[in-house]
């Protein structure tokens, strides 16, 4: 039986942290893909990496991948529908802590 582990902190091995709320600016307003891309390159992400994204239920998470595949128009971007409700859940699996 899965446990309720998806309470603890914790994120996907290998996974690295583009906050959604970090998308819009003071006002609400998306980005410009300008400064979206100094994001990501601040990441060492690329156009040419397989990105997943998750949250915690997929509702942020959401917000990120439409600005990695429709503003900087990043082809292979997939959202992880289980999200870390499901992933934490999962009784076989490893959370990272840290960065």
């Amino acid at each position: 039986m899965p446990t309720d582990r998806h309470r603890l902190t914790g994120h996907i091995p290998g996974a690295v942290n583009l906050p959604a709320e970090d998308i819009p600016d003071d006002d609400g307003l998306m980005l410009d893909t300008v400064h979206i891309g100094q994001m990501v390159t601040h990441l060492r992400l690329t156009a040419a990496d397989q990105i997943v994204v998750y949250c915690g239920v997929n509702d942020r998470s959401a917000l990120v991948w439409f600005a990695l595949t429709h503003l900087l128009g990043w082809a292979d971007v997939r959202c992880y529908q289980g999200a870390w409700a499901e992933y934490g859940s999962l009784t076989d699996v490893t959370a990272a802590h840290g960065s």
